[in-house]
């Protein structure tokens, strides 16, 4: 072991900056809504458990933050983008799919607001007025 190997070994981990945690906050304040089912989503060394119980439970495990941004700004498709992408995954991905459309109600605002003004910036496509 040299001085360089240790310098590596005790470089700090990265603080997520002040977008992804407004990003995380957002997409916990919606998951907080679920009113059928439980989702438990783990991110790093931390779970928060989400829903009331019953027959649908899963979870997701989030493998990079920027997950939080995904489906922040990009609503539903964004959350497929980002699986797609590997920043998220899940023990049972249809029954995840099944709770998002139970909740439909209380998720619904992850569609309109930012998720709305993103889509053309997704599509990369101007934004056209008509």
């Amino acid at each position: 072991m040299n001085d360089t190997t240790l310098i590596e070994s005790c470089a700090p981990v990265a603080r997520p900056g002040l977008p992804a945690r407004i990003a995380r906050k957002a997409v916990h304040a919606r998951l907080a809504g679920l009113t059928r089912g439980r989702l438990r989503l783990h991110d790093g060394g931390q779970t928060c458990s989400f829903g009331v119980g019953g027959d649908l439970e899963s979870s997701i495990t989030v493998t990079d933050p920027a997950f939080y941004a995904d489906v922040a700004l990009g609503g539903s498709v964004g959350a497929g983008e980002s699986y797609v992408q590997g920043r998220w995954h899940s023990d049972d991905l249809t029954c995840v799919m099944r709770l998002m459309l139970q909740n439909g109600d209380a998720l619904g605002g992850m569609e309109s607001g930012l998720a709305r003004l993103s889509a053309p910036l997704r599509r990369g496509e101007p934004e056209r007025r008509s």
